[in-house]
């Protein structure tokens, strides 16, 4: 067993040192110090609470206790500094919110989830929380964002919960038989690919989910790498459940990327005619020009280059 190789030592902020007005900001400044920068809001603008952090080798161990108050990681935050990490969350006493990738799960005393720090999420409580916060590197956990899309902001059961949930609060507690990092980092690993993927119920779930996964599409239109097994796992659905909600509702779910992508191509064509074909097609999620111009063709009966010349008039 490891003890405290590698170890910092331990850093705090108590808000109750400072004058109430000032203290969501402070706090605000302290959460992007030990974990990740994100916004901070509360009620009566004051945050009562103590937050600390112990830094092992690449990972952070943060415990907070505070006052009801929301922490937003917007998009925008989430591409800059603390992306590429994920963060798992133990409830200490009190509840409190963690949303992501349109779920919500609620932590109690002992519940946990993973989240990741590279998509948008939030924390709220409505009630004094506490939380214990691992901020661990995704190379050092060895999860894809895609397996971490799918249990994200749920509540992870399972046999391999225990083991987890020991290791990191004994690491996060500087115990003397404390494990090793990499030994707990596994313990998280096999947990998190044990857990099932999110499930939705009823038309309003489902109609929610469709919302989801359109967005996702949208989103990573022109990306050639986008696939089925992507969006499933982003929502947090089966590859089988997300055909067969696609098929009920808008049609088989590669026949709608692909209009999606000639129409956005279509477009681009007219926009830009100084863009070369090639680069349209690239830029719509078509690698190979050739079967983008078949594409083309097949579906709206002439090749890109002649529909451009026709466009122009």
């Amino acid at each position: 067993m490891a003890t405290d190789s590698g170890a910092v030592p331990a850093a705090a902020f108590d808000s109750r040192a400072v004058a109430p007005p000032v203290r969501v900001g402070l706090w605000e400044k302290a959460t992007a110090r030990f974990l990740v920068p994100m916004r901070i809001s509360a009620p009566g603008q004051s945050i009562v609470g103590v937050i600390g952090t112990r830094r092992i080798g690449s990972a952070s161990f943060c415990r907070l206790s505070a006052t009801p108050h929301t922490a937003l990681r917007s998009g925008e935050l989430a591409s800059g500094p603390g992306a590429g990490h994920y963060k798992v969350a133990i409830g200490l006493h009190g509840r409190s919110m963690i949303s992501q990738h349109g779920r919500r799960v609620s932590l109690g005393p002992g519940d946990m989830t993973v989240y990741d720090t590279s998509e948008e999420y939030s924390v709220r409580s409505d009630v004094p929380f506490g939380l214990l916060v691992a901020l661990l590197p995704q190379e050092l956990v060895d999860l894809s964002p895609e397996r971490v899309a799918a249990v994200a902001a749920t509540g992870l059961v399972g046999e391999h919960a225990a083991p987890a949930r020991s290791g990191l609060l004994a690491l996060a507690s500087a115990g003397a038989d404390a494990p090793a990092l990499d030994e707990v980092a596994a313990a998280v690993r096999r947990l998190v690919r044990g857990a099932r993927p999110a499930r939705v119920q009823g038309r309003r779930d489902a109609a929610a989910l469709l919302e989801r996964a359109v967005a996702v599409i949208h989103d990573r239109l022109g990306d050639p790498g986008l696939t089925p097994d992507h969006v499933a796992a982003v929502v947090g659905v089966s590859r089988r459940y997300l055909y067969a909600l696609f098929a009920a509702e808008v049609g088989p779910i590669a026949q709608y990327v692909r209009t999606l992508r000639l129409e956005h191509a279509r477009h681009l064509l007219q926009a830009r005619p100084d863009v070369p074909v090639s680069e349209v097609a690239l830029e719509c999620g078509f690698p190979d020009p050739a079967h983008f111009s078949r594409l083309f063709r097949s579906a709206y009966g002439t090749p890109p280059r002649a529909f451009r010349r026709t466009a122009r008039g």
